[in-house]
């Protein structure tokens, strides 16, 4: 399920719930579903961690009463679910067990596991934790799925504020007429907070599409109008070595966003901006003060600035006002600005670093093009080059476990894959099956497309892989250039050769036109396939030697198939 629809349809299924109890064991079903969690739980903070519910892997949600303190459930993190409540933070943490004594050195089974807990907030108290550990993705926890569990908690946040204000609303109708209205708008209020964590979730999705800075840039004030309830809003990026600040995108005074890229000004001491670019996480505000644009007043409202981070260096800011609809600025207004800005910061940070590969990449190509043209023989040349493009790939990708290009695992974590399930396998005596594939005459699909559509099928392709490989110890790598590898751990002859199959169709079906392929028009994969129940004998080389000769076979054998040793 794609995060926007999975968050749309927890909202609506939370909503629907008839009562708190339905809320979390609604809530603990979604995110056991999401997240492939093998453990979550929610902790009731304000009743002296006291575990409210709980729901390992795919049982039924338990509901504890009475007496069930968090001490006494050995499987969820004392200490660490405590910390998150005491600091009001979300955290996560990997954690490391061994199955074995500790002091021996030989085949020790370790298991690890990312343990996430989010704080649940009520009239800005944390009276509950969500928590859940999960042995997905253990080496890191990406940023979208961090934003999705801080989303998925405020959600739950949220849903309580509106059902406890609305009893309270109910309470005091008939006592206090008055009250009652100022609890049914904050009810009101509550429910355009939940109606704003649905809006901010989709515009995370669609700025992350974002293929430029500059859209990036553009993209960020233009939906932050439309769909975050803001007036006005400008980004301005700050260089700390020249003491300056930039201008990107903004709005003019009739709230037209406009590029406001020429502007370029020192960093103002005035003490607001200062302030701003010292605080993270926070949302600083000027109520009735002029508003500007190009330096000049157009009007007054409120101010407000949130600084960009990156870790600890401040990026810029984002200001947004007021200076058209007048609307005063609510406290669900701050915190949906504060998850904006702390989103955008990482999207432009990796929007950077994405430019910054795609400048070193260019470099690469012009050195190799120079060289090209000083070797006399031109295959020596290419071949020179080729192994000095391949050798930079190699130490590029040796800087994280994820694949920059394709977002699939990279050669790095798929040969600690490899060395890991071999000894399990060798362990528990069951098979251990690699499949290499090899994307066919790609050579010639960058010569006639270029490098840049080049990437796109390759990214279309490791998608493609990714739908075969569900299970725990299942891995798909992107091997080396237009190579991928999917490591499969004790999969049954027969469902093997249905994964093959069903690669060589699913690429296929993607319908990428090769007019410079012989094979058959459209782009294709050859599969060379090799299955070895591990022993001591073994090198875990040798799997993947018999699963190149088999590539070796079917490219031989015309391509687009598969070769099973």
């Amino acid at each position: 399920m794609e995060e926007n629809s999975f968050f749309a349809l927890l909202t609506q299924q939370v909503a629907a719930a008839g009562d708190m109890t339905g809320v979390y064991q609604q809530a603990l079903d979604e995110l056991q579903l999401y997240s492939d969690a093998d453990n979550c739980a929610i902790i009731l903070v304000h009743q002296g961690f006291q575990v409210l519910a709980k729901k390992n892997g795919c049982d039924d949600v338990v509901f504890y009463d009475g007496d069930s303190t968090l001490r006494q459930h050995t499987d969820l993190p004392e200490s660490f679910i405590k910390s998150v409540a005491y600091s009001k933070k979300f955290e996560y943490q990997i954690n490391f067990q061994a199955e074995d004594d500790i002091w021996q050195t030989q085949s020790l089974d370790i298991h690890e596991s990312v343990q996430v807990a989010a704080p649940i907030f009520h009239d800005d108290m944390v009276f509950a934790i969500l928590f859940l550990e999960t042995n997905h993705d253990v080496d890191a926890l990406e940023l979208d799925e961090q934003n999705i569990i801080k989303l998925f908690a405020q959600t739950i946040g949220a849903e309580f504020e509106k059902r406890y204000l609305s009893e309270q609303a109910q309470l005091a109708q008939a006592e206090n007429v008055t009250t009652a209205k100022a609890l049914g708008e904050k009810v009101a209020q509550s429910e355009m907070f939940l109606s704003l964590l649905t809006q901010l979730h989709r515009v995370s999705i669609e700025l992350s599409q974002s293929t430029t800075l500059n859209d990036l840039y553009y993209n960020s004030v233009r939906l932050a109008q439309q769909h975050l309830q803001i007036d006005r809003m400008a980004i301005f990026l700050i260089d700390h070595e020249s003491n300056k600040m930039f201008g990107t995108y903004g709005t003019d005074e009739n709230g037209k966003v406009v590029n406001e890229s020429y502007f370029s000004s020192p960093i103002p001491e005035h003490p607001v901006v200062q302030e701003t670019l010292r605080r993270k996480d926070y949302v600083i505000v000027i109520e009735d003060t002029a508003l500007q644009h190009n330096k000049k007043d157009v009007g007054r409202g409120w101010n407000a600035m949130v600084a960009l981070w990156d870790g600890d260096q401040a990026l810029g800011w984002i200001a947004v006002d007021n200076l058209i609809n007048q609307k005063p600025l609510e406290l669900h207004h701050k915190e949906v600005l504060k998850l904006y800005a702390a989103n955008l910061s990482q999207l432009i940070f990796r929007k950077r670093q994405d430019e910054k590969l795609v400048q070193f990449n260019k470099e690469l190509e012009q050195r190799v093009l120079e060289r090209t043209a000083e070797l006399a023989s031109a295959n020596n040349a290419l071949e020179s080059a080729n192994r000095a493009l391949e050798s930079a790939n190699i130490q590029l990708e040796r800087l994280s476990m994820m694949d920059g290009l394709t977002g699939v695992s990279n050669r790095r974590f798929f040969d600690i894959s490899l060395q890991a399930e071999w000894d399990r396998a060798q362990r528990h005596g069951y098979r251990l099956t690699l499949l290499m594939i090899d994307v066919d005459k790609f050579k010639e699909y960058n010569d006639c497309y270029g490098h840049i559509e080049g990437d796109k099928t390759l990214q279309r392709v490791a998608q493609s892989l990714l739908i075969h490989a569900r299970r725990a110890g299942e891995v798909v790598a992107r091997y080396g250039g237009e190579e991928f590898a999917i490591l499969l751990p004790n999969m049954a002859e027969a469902a093997v050769h249905a994964v093959a199959d069903n690669i060589l169709e699913g690429v296929k079906k993607l319908g990428i036109i090769h007019k410079a392929s012989n094979v058959g028009g459209v782009v294709s994969v050859s599969v060379g396939v090799a299955s070895i129940i591990p022993n001591k004998e073994l090198l875990s080389t040798e799997l993947v030697e018999q699963a190149d000769k088999a590539l070796y076979r079917a490219k031989a054998l015309g391509r687009d198939q598969c070769v099973f040793t």
